[in-house]
């Protein structure tokens, strides 16, 4: 008898091991593919030096092949990060969710970055829930040049 329940503990704590395990792969491989998206964001932005039809064109396209969830999460107009950027988006451009903040630099360079935020997206199946985490980037400062 007393090995029995022994038996019963030692399996008991291996599966609690292999769940947090795989658990904590799986935030891992969610969360490095959310950075992904948000460096091929960035580059289009950087390479085409402002968040423009260009680079919102780039965007979707790279993000079509990366295999970003399209969860339709809304961006906060009045946001810590700065002013979101507004543009002419087509039912086409508008599929997924991403955030796109323009933000002024301090100094008087003439300079300003954009941020960008892109969701960790983990569906919980115990639970029945999706849970959305927020994965925040930056630009480099791309200068400002007036028409």
């Amino acid at each position: 008898m007393k090995q029995g329940v022994g038996m019963s503990f030692t399996i008991n704590l291996i599966v609690i091991f292999i769940v947090v395990t795989f658990a904590f792969l799986v935030a891992t491989l969610n969360y490095y593919k959310a950075y992904k998206v948000n460096n091929a964001i960035s580059d289009s932005i950087e390479k085409y030096e402002g968040y423009n039809d260009l680079a919102i064109t780039e965007i979707n396209r790279k993000l079509t092949t990366l295999g970003y969830v399209n969860n339709k999460k809304g961006c906060d107009k009045n946001s810590k990060y700065g002013t979101l950027v507004k543009t002419d988006v087509t039912s086409e451009q508008s599929n997924f969710s991403y955030c796109v903040y323009e933000q002024d630099t301090n100094d008087d360079t003439g300079k300003f970055k954009y941020v960008i935020i892109t969701y960790l997206n983990m569906n919980i199946p115990i639970i029945n829930a999706t849970l959305n985490l927020p994965v925040k980037t930056t630009t480099e400062p791309i200068y400002y040049f007036s028409e």
